[in-house]
């Protein structure tokens, strides 16, 4: 391959990683409208509830007319869960993830909660 051929491959691979890190991170309520919108009557909102030291994040949405609720609720709780960790940390960060699917009429429907991990730590070289 060559001298030629390897820095060629060298700046390839670093404009691809320059490009990776300059891409713009999605926002919760983006990634839910974008996998569960047909599924969904309006956009996912979000409140954080205190109870004594116990921060909770909580995601409402509602069914769209005609949709099945099955097992929404985990699905957005699974697409949520690693955002959530890694966009939130310092003291007072949340540490439970609750997610709320309601029905056309506003009635609660189905609800999951699951604990909010931090990331893994980057491996220090």
């Amino acid at each position: 391959m060559g001298f030629a051929g390897c820095l060629l491959l060298g700046i390839g691979m670093q404009q691809l990683a320059d490009h990776n890190g300059t891409r713009k991170r999605e926002t919760p309520e983006q990634v839910v409208a974008r996998k569960f919108g047909p599924r969904l009557a309006g956009p996912l909102q979000l409140r954080e509830e205190h109870e004594g030291t116990c921060h909770r994040l909580v995601a409402s949405v509602r069914l769209s007319a005609g949709a099945e609720c099955g097992t929404l609720a985990a699905e957005i709780a699974a697409e949520l869960q690693p955002l959530v960790a890694g966009a939130r940390p310092g003291e007072g960060r949340p540490v439970e993830l609750v997610v709320e699917v309601h029905s056309q009429s506003a009635q609660l429907v189905q609800q999951v909660a699951v604990p909010i991990r931090a990331p893994n730590p980057a491996p220090v070289r």
